[in-house]
């Protein structure tokens, strides 16, 4: 039994056992009563309003007021869990004492009003309070909102009197001003499973078990006030159950029901942000924490089908709270500036309104820098972030409205929509590990009709996630999609080739692979050679290879930047050295080895003033085509850094090659290659696309020596 319950019967027996109020008695009998009229009524209809002795209070002798009236007892309920003692809520009742309460969801804000003021006159009769509920029915129905909370106001401000208490519906009624000076809001969350529980048993103190059981919590705390009304009026506790279960699966189906964190397998720092995010949302709604102690926004950045807006939808189911989208292409498909303002600021206003909710902003980078060198659109751009910061200044400082943003490149936002208190935490989302890539493979399979499933074994699926080890979420379920089509076409079940055919998991080429073992194992030596950070897990595939790291500098010197550009150029080096020649593999593209290696190069010189001169440029990579100087400049750094990597492979040949036969027989390895057997190895971080080439040791961002992207380093290579 929770601690609170007994105080719970006892405040529910006293608040029965007191006379009626004008409020609860028939309106017949209150006017007879007032005029002297009591011989015209009948005894039966006034038994209640005599004062009796407060009654031994056990779990089924509670006297039937509140068992008659379901939601004030979920009032009562709720508060007294949050306030478990008689003395708890004398504090509330102090002299100048001013108490703040949000109730979710705003239409049972009168129901706790009333119940309130009823506990108070029977506890503490002497009290003097001013009790003011701004939604539902209050204690001055016919008072707006935003009225009631002024006068409020006016009265706290006023000398002498005693203590004030404001019930509000929505936090987001306190104007910002006062917010600021009133003492952080109480958070009534909705109603969960134990205070149903408690407040279901005055009628009927039986189990809730069978027909009787109770939706979970998150399925409750998507009810609105009206879905609460409609379930508790039914008269017997299977009744009232089964309609809560009936009108929490409308719920759902209603706001599209999206994942849980439990659906994404999800591993490393990333999952754990999100289920602390989770627990102290449901420590904020039950009142435990204030809103300002917990992250209020994110930004989850990674490459293209990791999982980032899955992710922020499976933070709100997993939390209980509604989904409120929006994307920075649907505002600017809208028309022309005014029109996309227009569009932003009616997607900030359904965020304020369904609070506590969620708010999705993907595509973030759209919005563009200010700080960008491309001069193109530079007032358009200025005016869509200028607005921007607006409505996330408004938002953030309402409580209930959790922002999570989403990019494909966190170094395209502007610094000062990155700043904390406007973003305050930013998170890389990684492609899975290949842990995370069985169990979501398991995951897909599972939810396969029967007909379809055939007979894929665990073997199949550990043979499986070996190879598609770095595949993305995105891809993994496309390619599920993908065999369920060659099974059907061929009139069969899925099989396991049919999930390897789809995902490109051919033949695989010895000397290919060979190859790229070679690479990854020069990129892993010359990173463990110059201590850059901490190797978290090495993969090779028939598309390519990929080495984690973590815990990269924060603060860089020239000498630790050509230390980077060595373990950029560490893979072509170790092709070099033991097969001859290098290939392809090492350059190619912007995220290629040599592609990032020239990106630093130029940073180097133009970018950190590390180089040659002091001047800088906003974009010296693309400098580079117009500028002959900068260009020789970072060939120069290049050749430097490729005879660095070069002479430290020799000097570590042994290592080297063992290191290229472990991936040959591995080929996953989950932790540092290095470390001493008795080191536990930790998860790997992997973070490029399966058959990308060597994607380098992530250059840091213009603002700052790691940018928004965190302490990640990555190498792919083929």
């Amino acid at each position: 039994m929770p601690d609170w319950l007994p105080r719970f019967y006892t405040a529910a027996a006293r608040i029965d056992a007191r006379p009626l109020t004008a409020e609860e008695m028939p309106e017949h009998v209150f006017e007879a009563l007032i005029e002297g009229r009591i011989g015209e009524i009948d005894l039966e209809e006034i038994d209640e309003t005599v004062p009796i002795e407060e009654p031994e209070i056990s779990f089924a002798e509670t006297r039937p007021g509140l068992a008659q009236r379901p939601l004030r007892a979920l009032a009562l309920a709720r508060l007294c869990r949050a306030l478990p003692t008689a003395e708890d809520l004398a504090r509330w009742l102090a002299p100048g004492a001013i108490t703040v309460i949000a109730c979710r969801p705003a239409g049972l804000a009168g129901d706790l009003a009333i119940v309130l003021a009823q506990l108070i006159e029977a506890e503490h009769p002497t009290r003097k309070l001013n009790l003011v509920c701004s939604s539902g029915r209050a204690t001055a129905p016919e008072t707006k909102p935003l009225d009631a909370v002024a006068g409020f106001w006016k009265d706290a401000l006023a000398e002498g009197g005693g203590a004030h208490l404001l019930i509000l519906g929505d936090a987001a009624q306190l104007p910002r001003r006062m917010a600021r000076l009133l003492p952080p809001v109480l958070q009534f969350g909705p109603p969960d499973r134990e205070v149903v529980a408690a407040a279901l048993s005055l009628g009927d103190p039986g189990p809730l078990v069978g027909d009787c059981a109770l939706p979970p919590d998150a399925a409750l705390a998507r009810l609105d006030a009206d879905a609460w009304r409609l379930a508790l009026r039914l008269p017997d506790l299977a009744g009232r159950a089964a309609e809560l279960r009936r009108l929490t699966d409308v719920a759902v189906g209603a706001r599209d029901a999206g994942p849980v964190l439990e659906d994404l397998c999800l591993d490393g720092p990333v999952a754990a942000a999100a289920r602390r995010l989770v627990a102290d949302i449901a420590a904020w709604r039950e009142g435990r924490i204030a809103w300002s102690q917990m992250t209020r926004s994110l930004l989850i950045h990674g490459e293209p089908g990791t999982g980032k807006t899955w992710l922020a939808r499976a933070v709100a189911g997993s939390a209980g709270l509604p989904l409120v989208t929006a994307s920075l292409a649907e505002w600017q498909a809208a028309g022309h500036l005014g029109d996309m303002l227009r569009e932003m600021r009616a997607a900030f206003a359904r965020a304020r309104s369904n609070a506590p909710c969620v708010l999705i902003l993907d595509e973030l980078d759209a919005a563009g820098s200010r700080a960008s060198g491309d001069r193109h659109a530079v007032s358009y751009r200025a005016q869509v972030i200028a607005g921007l910061l607006q409505e996330l200044d408004g938002v953030l400082g309402l409580e209930g409205v959790l922002v999570l943003a989403t990019t494909n490149d966190a170094r395209a936002i502007d610094p000062a929509l990155l700043r904390p208190g406007r973003i305050d935490r930013v998170l890389a989302l990684p492609r899975p590990s290949p842990a995370a890539v069985r169990a979501i493979l398991a995951r897909l399979v599972a939810a396969l009709p029967g007909a379809a499933r055939g007979a894929i074994t665990g073997a199949d699926l550990d043979r499986l996630s070996r190879r598609a080890a770095g595949r993305s979420p995105a891809e993994l379920d496309a390619a599920l999609r993908e065999a369920q089509s060659r099974a059907r076409e061929a009139g069969r079940a899925v099989a396991a080739g049919d999930i390897a055919a789809a995902l490109g998991l051919g033949r695989e080429d010895p000397a290919v692979l060979s190859r790229v073992a070679v690479h990854e194992a020069g990129h892993a030596v010359m990173l463990h050679c110059t201590g850059r950070g901490r190797i978290t897990g090495a993969r090779i595939g028939m598309g390519g290879g990929h080495v984690a790291v973590e815990d990269l500098p924060l603060l860089e010197t020239r000498a630790g930047l050509e230390d980077q550009l060595a373990c950029c150029l560490a893979g072509r080096a170790a092709e070099e050295l033991i097969l001859g020649a290098p290939t392809t593999g090492a350059g190619g593209g912007a995220a290629s080895d040599l592609g990032r290696a020239t990106q630093l190069a130029a940073e180097i010189e133009r970018g950190y003033g590390l180089g040659a001169g002091l001047l800088w440029q906003a974009d010296p990579g693309a400098a580079l085509a117009t500028d002959p100087t900068l260009a020789m400049r970072v060939e120069a750094h290049l050749q430097r850094a490729l005879r660095h990597a070069r002479a430290t492979l020799i000097a570590e040949r042994p290592r080297l090659e063992a290191l290229t036969a472990r991936l040959l027989a591995e080929r996953v390895i989950e932790g540092d290659p290095f470390a001493a057997p008795r080191t536990a190895p930790a998860a790997a971080r992997w973070g490029a696309e399966a058959g990308a080439d060597v994607a380098a040791v992530t250059a840091p961002a213009a603002g700052g020596p790691t940018g928004p992207a965190g302490t990640e380093a990555r190498h792919d290579g083929a």
